[in-house]
């Protein structure tokens, strides 16, 4: 490779550097707890060069969210390819939002941040685009998979591809949320685990979806749900309360 192309690696490979650098002490402090000046530190180069990369902290927090991005899409679009359906298919991608959180609760944090939201109201940056046009990619993926879902016949055939689509990331993305921060509220008051209440709660939009004259598709959708754990019981869930608090 020429001179051009090496240069352009090493650019490459500093600025996910300073993102990496910055993933660690934004997750570990907050955003607003964390000064481009403890950034540079930590990468050992001078402030001035991170602006060469980065306007401001909130352009680096846009290149986390980016990174969010990709892996949930990622996971996503692979998880729908196994789907025998288009019901099964939407089982198979809420399963896979729920493993994203579970694996990287730092970017599910990240991508439902207050700050994102502010810094993407009336302001044009490459990034944000960037970040708006994949959410919208994965948007109008869950619309087809339910257009796909009522023509093999998998989901009712009344059911509007975009309300439902729009309904389905607000009810997850919000469940989601809860359990992020209500964990041992829900084992300790309710004895529900984290993972039986996403079983439930994709079984209702299951029934809520569902062709019923198609009998054999609910079943074959359930073996796509998270692993039905059982509840446990108050003593065991205090037990576990009492671990968590220690």
């Amino acid at each position: 490779m020429g001179i051009a192309d090496r240069r352009e690696r090493e650019k490459a490979k500093r600025r996910d550097t300073i993102v990496d650098a910055a993933e660690e002490l934004f997750f570990s402090k907050g955003i607003a707890n964390t000064t481009i000046d403890e950034i540079a530190e930590t990468v050992e180069l001078s402030k001035a060069t991170i602006y060469l990369y980065f306007k401001t902290k909130e352009e680096i927090y846009c290149a986390i969210v980016q990174r969010a991005m990709n892996l949930i899409k990622t996971s996503m679009q692979e998880a729908a390819k196994k789907g025998k359906n288009g019901l099964e298919c939407l089982y198979l991608q809420g399963q896979a939002f729920y493993e994203f959180y579970k694996t990287h609760p730092n970017y599910f944090s990240a991508l439902f941040h207050r700050e994102l939201y502010n810094m993407l109201q009336g302001k044009e940056n490459p990034m944000i685009e960037d970040i708006l046009t994949q959410g919208e990619e994965l948007f109008e993926s869950a619309v087809a998979i339910i257009k796909s879902g009522i023509e093999d016949g998998s989901i009712r055939p009344d059911v509007d591809p975009y309300k439902a689509a729009l309904s389905l990331d607000g009810i997850f993305s919000g469940l989601l949320k809860v359990v992020s921060i209500e964990e041992d509220h829900l084992m300790k008051y309710h004895n529900v685990t984290p993972e039986e209440l996403i079983r439930y709660s994709m079984e209702l939009i299951g029934h809520a979806l569902i062709n019923k004259d198609n009998d054999q598709v609910m079943s074959q959708c359930k073996a796509s749900c998270p692993e039905d754990k059982k509840s446990p019981g108050k003593k065991q869930a205090r037990k576990k309360i009492k671990e968590i608090n220690q």
